[in-house]
């Protein structure tokens, strides 16, 4: 949204914005490498 607000002239002249990282999380995906690419190992 913000983006296509910004593409318009004269619409969006300033934006602030506060950004608070309450919780962190580490996602681990595996994969496995084979000849036609990256497999997912789940």
């Amino acid at each position: 949204m913000v983006t296509i607000e910004a593409e318009q002239p004269g619409v969006m002249q300033r934006l602030d914005y506060t950004l608070t990282v309450n919780d962190t999380k580490l996602v681990y995906l595996p994969f496995t490498k084979t000849q036609q690419g990256l497999l997912s190992a789940l």
